[in-house]
């Protein structure tokens, strides 16, 4: 059963009496009286919107619902936001941290000091399906905010670290774990206060990925100039904990009367997803998917995406303080550059797979070979200026990665196989996060040209493995029709900082 539910036998239980007056419809607003019998002056009045169902046993369920307020969605949206735009700020924040930490254990292989941003991404990823699945039993509101208080101890524990390898356990994993935790329940109740409009509310929620991405590499370096990186590290723990405020905001709306007879009918233990949202979580983890030769093609192409995703978030910073002396600041503005030039990438690409006849694996595969190429040639920038520009078109090319992912993978294998696609999709970039950044890093060891040099070879290399996808046919789906081209949709995987 979840949350709010009460499962109470007749008669009621003789410690307490209930009195449940107009009940006369599935779903009304109803006075309930609660007192002891010891003590009748101890009974609460509470009005909100319920409902009573008879069960099989002779009990009934008795759900207390929280009323809906009208344009409260709206509210959803800015508290979903805020969770962005602190999940995707802390976590963007890395490449500064890896900065100090260079400096601090020159001693250290810099692929072990790069591992500690890719484990908050890659746990991060990996727990998509997980926290979707506890949001759906235990309520949003419950997951995000225990995700805020995980990810809260982890950094605050990160102070007190003695050793290089603890962040590995405060910083990536229980920092990660927290993180995912809040991301995907909080766009998952986006989505459910806007049956219409749906892309629209949840892009601007995700926009406040690409805002925290902006403005936390600019307000790090200044914390860790003033503080200490040891100290900067409470002002994280301090902003994840504020999630817990955005997450007691998230409400889930009211169930339809079709969604409650059919929860009635079952014996289901929660009113507020239909049943085939449960279905599509469940579908998530299955490995069905893998023998389509598209889902293959494209998850191969997608894996070595995710490796090369992370290099310019991480290695920026830092090389544009080697290669041309610039203040720790100032190198912050390189991935600054790139976040604000990613909103503008989501609008258009989005627009232009809306729009136009493209189909929007074309525009995934231009568009991400233009970015391997930026990203090949940034060791040849000769000014910082030009690296910032460079930024720029690298930022905004690279955004129908994310941007378009489910429009491929529903154009091409149909609206029934995306569940479990998107599942597998999303287990597949955790794991090549994991791996990305400490590899490029591992082969950029002497000069950190050749991470990018691998990096964007790894984004062309891609883009030929994705195109192999044009000569297969559109797979069938199981009522034997060709998939239809669909608009593209905001993802509930997390969008880092680009």
């Amino acid at each position: 059963m979840g949350l709010n539910e009460k499962r109470i036998p007749e008669p009621v239980n003789s410690a307490f009496e209930s009195h449940l007056l107009e009940t006369t419809a599935v779903q009304e607003t109803i006075s309930i009286s609660v007192g002891r019998k010891d003590n009748e002056k101890a009974g609460t009045q509470l009005e909100m919107s319920n409902y009573r169902a008879p069960l099989s046993n002779g009990g009934f369920l008795l759900r207390l619902a929280e009323t809906q307020t009208p344009n409260y969605g709206w509210v959803i949206i800015l508290a979903a936001f805020f969770c962005s735009f602190i999940v995707d700020g802390v976590a963007g924040a890395f490449g500064m941290y890896r900065v100090e930490l260079k400096e601090l254990y020159p001693n250290e292989p810099h692929y072990l000091i790069s591992f500690i941003g890719s484990l908050i991404y890659g746990v991060y990823l990996l727990m998509g399906p997980i926290s979707c699945g506890l949001a759906e039993t235990f309520g949003y509101r419950s997951t995000i905010m225990l995700g805020a208080v995980i990810a809260s101890v982890g950094f605050f524990s990160s102070c007190y670290v003695t050793h290089l390898l603890w962040l590995y356990l405060t910083f990536g994993i229980i920092g990660g774990i927290g993180f995912g935790l809040i991301y995907s329940p909080s766009i998952m109740c986006v989505c459910s206060h806007f049956k219409e409009r749906n892309a629209l509310a949840v892009s601007i929620t995700v926009c406040g990925s690409s805002v925290g991405g902006m403005l936390s590499p600019l307000i790090v370096p200044l914390l860790i100039e003033e503080y200490g990186w040891r100290s900067s590290m409470l002002f994280l723990s301090a902003a994840s904990f504020q999630c817990c405020v955005a997450g007691a905001l998230m409400r889930r709306p009211p169930p339809s009367a079709e969604a409650i007879q059919e929860s009635v009918k079952n014996d289901e233990r929660s009113f507020w997803l239909p049943p085939k949202i449960r279905e599509a979580l469940g579908d998530m983890m299955s490995v069905k998917v893998y023998t389509s030769r598209i889902f293959l093609l494209y998850n191969i192409a997608s894996f070595i995406c995710s490796i090369a995703f992370l290099t310019p978030l991480f290695f920026l910073p830092s090389f544009a303080i080697s290669m041309f002396g610039v203040e720790k600041f100032v190198s912050g503005w390189t991935v600054t550059s790139m976040s604000a030039a990613g909103i503008f990438g989501r609008v258009f690409f989005g627009w232009l797979a809306d729009g136009s006849h493209l189909e929007p694996l074309r525009i995934h595969n231009i568009s991400i070979f233009i970015s391997g190429v930026v990203l090949a040639l940034v060791p040849l920038c000769p000014t910082f200026e030009i690296l910032l520009f460079a930024a720029v078109l690298y930022g905004f090319f690279v955004a129908p990665y994310i941007g378009l992912m489910s429009s491929i993978l529903t154009s091409r294998l149909g609206l029934e196989q995306l569940p479990n696609a998107f599942g597998q999709t999303q287990l597949i970039a955790g794991i090549a996060s994991l791996l990305g950044p400490p590899l490029t890093d591992k082969l950029g060891e002497d000069t950190e040209a050749i991470s990018f040099y691998v990096a964007g070879g790894g984004w062309i290399l891609a883009t030929l493995i994705a195109s192999l996808i044009f000569l297969l046919p559109p797979q069938k789906s199981s009522t034997g029709r060709v998939p239809e081209r669909i608009l593209p949709t905001a993802q509930l995987n997390p969008v880092v900082a680009v």
